[in-house]
């Protein structure tokens, strides 16, 4: 799955078929992009400026490495920065009206809890009043004279039967022809 590799002219990185992006270099491994990140960025020691010179000069690999990132890094600082929409004044006023209001949500949050703690206290203290659960008490000796009637065939209360009336649409018996 490597994508062939063109070499353009010199000081050009190898690009990818078509995509226009650096291909990866596989054999290069993680010390070498560490050297040659600080060798870029101009942090890298006098040794190391040394041995970074002397390996471009002999390894291609080397080479292909270094100016992919040499390419990587211009295409970064070349990125447009975008501009923000609000003038800094207004994103600094935004930015403390959020923090006033996480302020004020922590404060009700924390002044309801306290209330709550309160009114509990109270509650703990009024004599006769227990707000804990209390289970239903049930008797040993229940009176049986009261029995469950099951109506099953006959309704306990008689339901009057409705009045039927004729259809709206038809005529009345009377006014019908005989066919």
């Amino acid at each position: 799955m490597n994508p062939k590799i063109e070499v353009q002219k010199d000081n050009q990185l190898p690009l990818s078929q078509g995509s226009g992006n650096p291909a990866p270099i596989l054999g290069a491994e993680k010390e070498d992009y560490g050297l040659l990140s600080a060798y870029i960025d101009g942090e890298a020691t006098p040794e190391e400026r040394k041995q970074v010179n002397q390996r471009l000069d002999n390894d291609r690999e080397f080479k292909k490495l270094y100016l992919q990132m040499l390419q990587v890094r211009q295409k970064f600082q070349a990125m447009p920065v975008p501009t923000s929409e609000a003038s800094v004044g207004e994103t600094v006023q935004r930015f403390f009206w959020v923090l006033d209001r996480r302020r004020l949500r922590a404060l009700s949050l924390g002044g309801s809890a306290i209330a709550a703690v309160f009114l509990a206290a109270i509650a703990g203290i009024v004599p006769g009043t227990s707000f804990a659960p209390q289970l239903s008490k049930t008797l040993g000796n229940q009176d049986s004279s009261e029995e469950l009637a099951i109506a099953l065939n006959r309704p306990i209360v008689m339901i009057p039967k409705a009045a039927i009336a004729a259809p709206v649409n038809t005529p009345p018996a009377d006014k019908v022809q005989p066919n």
